[in-house]
């Protein structure tokens, strides 16, 4: 058990640690020299993350573009596809780095679907069951009463439009990205367009 802990963990640092380094490079366009002590340590503290800068952004009062929410089954897909968006320069909102060691979840939840223009919320089966997922959806769809386009979906590659239609009536009339006929960079870029323009 501890085993698996362990390896979960590692897999999480190495995306923040990934993300990071897109910001680096975003902004001074020169990679970092220097390995992660985050990666190289066989155990892993708070204090690690804290000297990798990793929790929240400051981000001076700037809202985000971008809230992203996904399932954790489907983490991988979500990391890749915040790394390209964040490439492109759209802010995204991603838990992996926007909620820090301590933080209430609720609380950091609320604040980036409060400070996020749109919300791209990764379909599958495994969102529909999460309790945390459908709490980021109820909100991202209370937002759409005062009249505006908020949700985005994206369906994940081994989610259909036929299990859209079932697990959602209510946002299966909306037009969604399909994982599976795109790449991730074109969902990013189809993501970007839209929402950079």
């Amino acid at each position: 058990m501890a085993r698996k802990i362990t390896i979960r963990a590692r897999g999480r640092i190495e995306r923040r640690v990934q993300v990071q380094i897109m910001r680096v490079q975003r902004t001074s366009r020169q990679p970092l020299v220097y390995p992660s002590k985050a990666l190289t340590r066989s155990a892993l503290v708070a204090s690690d993350l804290i000297d990798e800068g990793f929790g929240p952004l400051e981000r001076g009062g700037q809202e985000f573009d971008l809230f992203l929410s996904y399932a954790s089954e489907d983490g991988g897909f979500a990391a890749e596809l915040a790394y390209c968006l964040e490439s492109l320069g759209a802010r995204v909102w991603f838990d992996e780095t926007a909620i820090a060691v301590g933080d209430s979840l609720r609380q950091s939840i609320d604040d980036g679907l409060r400070c996020s223009r749109f919300g791209v919320v990764v379909l599958s089966k495994s969102f529909f069951g999460k309790n945390w997922t459908n709490y980021e959806l109820d909100g991202l769809v209370t937002r759409e009463m005062q009249g505006k386009k908020v949700v985005l979906p994206v369906l994940h590659p081994d989610f259909t439009l036929e299990d859209f239609a079932t697990h959602s009536p209510s946002l299966a009339g909306r037009k969604a990205l399909l994982g599976a006929e795109h790449t991730i960079e074109e969902l990013a870029e189809q993501l970007t367009e839209l929402v950079l323009r």
